[in-house]
């Protein structure tokens, strides 16, 4: 092997590996817990995200709902409330708050490296 002029082997093998580092994975989501909730009474419910590829703050989406600067609460899990109301959806224009009806709600991870898989959150009850 001909070495460039003025630099030694090690210098290579210092240098060169990071020349092909990997690029981490978008996050993937492997349990909701709980994964579904009844919010009739207006308590808050806390909901662990449970998986893999977490950044210290990341963007939870919550049907249209955009949960911004969640943190991880561990390198494989963070936690976030279950939204009431749309207020949090973008783009949605001048008109009023309103509840977020019952049904299903696709959960979804937004980091630096990409969006994660979706799971079901079925929400029941109105808060109003």
């Amino acid at each position: 092997m001909r070495l460039l002029a003025g630099l030694s082997p090690a210098w290579f093998i210092l240098v060169a590996p990071a020349c092909h580092t990997r690029h981490a994975a978008a996050p993937l989501i492997t349990a909701l817990t709980p994964s579904s909730a009844d919010v009739t009474r207006g308590d808050p419910v806390d909901v662990v995200v449970a998986g893999r590829g977490f950044d210290s703050l990341n963007t939870v989406h919550f049907g249209r709902v955009r949960l911004q600067q969640v943190p991880r609460t561990s390198p494989t899990s963070l936690k976030f409330q279950v939204p009431r109301d749309d207020e949090q959806v973008p783009d949605r224009g001048g008109a009023p708050v309103q509840p977020l009806p019952s049904g299903t709600y696709d959960v979804r991870v937004s980091t630096t490296r990409g969006s994660s898989n979706a799971l079901a959150f079925t929400l029941t009850g109105v808060v109003r």
